[in-house]
């Protein structure tokens, strides 16, 4: 099982021993899903989607979750790579 889960008390974990943390080959990916144009989702559905979805890649949206993910005893979470120059 994982380690966040552990960690954040939603599994029992009496007994249980992290054995692995930090392995970035055991990261996932998260992403964040906007309606296609097919989907029934209202216009202010889509509107509120879109605007997390671009607050979550910003700057600010991107040092929010460091933060969180710090005051949740990380690292879980890592920020988006920075883009590399030619």
């Amino acid at each position: 099982m994982g380690h966040i889960p552990v960690a954040l008390g939603k599994i029992p974990s009496a007994g249980l021993q992290v054995l692995l943390k930090g392995d970035p080959a055991m990261r996932r990916v998260f992403v964040v899903v906007e309606p296609g144009p097919l989907h029934p989702a209202s216009r202010h559905a889509r509107r509120q989607a879109h605007r997390l979805a671009d607050f979550l890649v910003s700057p600010a949206g991107q040092s929010l979750l460091v933060e969180i993910d710090q005051a949740r005893g990380g690292p879980w979470l890592f920020p988006l790579p920075k883009p590399e120059r030619p």
